[in-house]
């Protein structure tokens, strides 16, 4: 499988666990979609040689850096970041995010 083939095989994954519907803890089908489309994304990476681990890590530092961020930008408003509701700390993530750029 080259590059082109692996990254089309995480679209299909993506599409697959788009059709599952309501997210059920206990639901069989989605916990394998969703491990599927875990082994696809890494395999993308090893046909990019990114090391897929190292990746992660980077992106979740990222968005930590963001929400903090984003928490910061309530907190300067006045706001307790716990009482927004999730399309207000959306809009505040976003924000955060376009700031990083």
């Amino acid at each position: 499988m080259d590059t082109g083939e692996a990254i089309a095989a995480l679209g299909d994954q993506v599409e697959a666990v788009g059709r599952l519907g309501q997210p059920d803890a206990g639901d069989e089908q989605s916990f394998e979609q969703v491990g599927d489309l875990l082994f696809a994304a890494v395999n993308v990476a090893r046909r990019l040689k990114v090391d897929p681990e190292l990746s992660l890590r980077a992106s979740t530092a990222r968005f930590r850096g963001r929400l903090e961020a984003a928490e910061e930008i309530a907190r300067n408003a006045g706001l307790s970041w716990n009482e927004l509701d999730i399309d207000q700390q959306l809009e505040l993530y976003a924000r955060a995010r376009m700031a990083e750029d």
